[in-house]
This record gives structure tokens, sequence and C-alpha cells, in this order.
């Protein structure tokens, strides 16, 4: 998983993110996935703040009221319904 989640395929990226979520890893993932939220791909950086709602670290947090104030509504979206869990 770490080395799809640094993988030139966006799709592999968000795959990865989706299979950390699944398999409840997001923690033991923490670092790598605070790298992915700030991937160029919108979708990656979504599914990125979506997956930190499952890390409940002072760190996360910051990141995710940081994507708040992002441009995409897709990232905005999920760091609202990440903060809310």
């Amino acid at each position: 998983l770490q080395n799809k989640l640094t993988c030139n395929l966006a799709i592999d990226r968000i795959r990865a993110l989706r299979l950390i979520m699944a398999l409840e890893l997001a923690e033991h993932f923490k670092r790598e996935i605070f790298a992915v939220t700030n991937d160029q791909t919108p979708e990656v950086r979504a599914t990125a703040i979506r997956a930190l709602g499952r890390v409940g670290d002072l760190t996360s947090r910051r990141i995710l009221e940081r994507a708040l104030m992002q441009d995409t509504p897709a990232v905005q979206a999920q760091a609202i319904e990440a903060l809310d869990q």
C-alpha cells in the first residue's frame, strides 16, 4: 500500500487510500496520508482527507481544518464530514 500511495497513477493512490480505510489502517499510514493531502489531483486529496477523519490526532485535525479553505468543493465536503466524526 505504501508504494501505491506514491504511484504515478491517481487511481492507484485512490485505491490505496480506500484499502487503508477499509482495513482500518489509517493510523498506521497517517504520515503517508498527510503527504497525499497535498496531491495535485483533487479526487486523491478528497479521499486522503476522508481517510484522515479516521485518525484522531492534532496534526490530522489541523490538516482537516486547512482543507476547509481549499477551492475544491469535494475536498471541502470531505473535510466537513471528517471533522463531524
